[in-house]
């Protein structure tokens, strides 16, 4: 039994076309196929509605959340084209906006899709990688460098989320088509310490010289600067004033490595920070 009229109509339209060319019955046969080929462009053009009028819901379900976040001023914004995710920046506070669908959809834009968006706020300091990133390959990344950012890095890239953002990097190549193309943002938040924000997807693959292609590394070259800008600047602020306070951080990241590896107990920690903060 067919769930869907649509392909039950389509099926029985073909068979009859097929009768009628093997009966050689004009009439029967032109009747089937042209059924056929009606109910074929009726079914594409309600999916392509279907397909619209979903989009601009869920861009206006995601843009509807930002002037509800207190002491955010919109700057710039990117809106993926699946609705999966969404960047914005504020200039005036120095904040990040990303909001991002909290379930895993195969396909994008489809009507049996769930969407379930949160919004999270990050200070510019939040931020502590960006990185261009090709069908999962790194292209070019920008993170922190200075003892905090480094730090906060090597905890949010700890574990199983550390193998899947360090792992991007490890078969760096050049492709000849290019499916995806994506924007990795490493934050300082471990319940979710990274967020993909897809600017354009190619099911058939895509040539780095083509105008489509050209287009759409602007944008995310655009947004990945802005980003490096930032971490920069974060950098020259959170650098210590002198090279007593440099020793002092190393230390306090040697004495965290130590404990992470259980090689050093709780107490034996804080005797050496309280020593090396004293």
């Amino acid at each position: 039994m067919y769930r869907n009229p649509s392909v039950f109509f389509l099926a029985v339209f073909l068979l009859v076309g097929i009768i009628g060319l093997f009966a050689r019955h004009e009439t029967i046969m032109l009747i089937g196929f042209s059924g056929f080929i009606l109910f074929t462009l009726t079914a594409a053009n309600r999916k392509s509605k279907n397909y619209y009028q979903l989009s601009i819901n869920l861009e206006k379900q995601i843009k509807d959340m930002v002037p509800g976040i207190k002491d955010f001023k919109l700057s710039q914004e990117f809106m993926s084209d699946d609705k999966e995710s969404y960047i914005a920046l504020d200039e005036t506070n120095k904040k990040i906006c990303i909001i991002y669908n909290q379930e895993t959809n195969t396909e994008p834009l489809l009507s049996k899709n769930e969407y379930n968006y949160k919004c999270e706020i990050f200070l510019y300091k939040d931020i502590l990688q960006s990185t261009i990133l090709h069908d999962s390959v790194t292209v070019t990344s920008s993170s922190r460098t200075d003892i905090i950012g480094r730090a906060l890095l090597g905890r949010s890239m700890a574990g199983d989320t550390g193998a899947i953002i360090g792992g991007l990097s490890a078969s760096r190549t050049t492709l000849d088509l290019i499916k995806k193309v994506q924007l990795l943002i490493v934050v300082n938040n471990m319940s979710k310490p990274f967020h993909r924000i897809t600017f354009e997807i190619f099911p058939k693959g895509i040539t780095k010289d083509n105008i489509m292609f050209r287009s759409v590394d602007n944008e995310i070259t655009h947004w990945h600067a802005m980003l490096s800008f930032l971490i920069k600047q974060v950098d020259e602020t959170e650098k210590p004033t002198n090279a007593n306070q440099l020793s002092v951080a190393d230390e306090l990241l040697k004495l965290s490595s130590l404990l992470r590896d259980n090689l050093i107990t709780e107490d034996e920690f804080k005797q050496q920070k309280i020593r090396l903060l004293g």
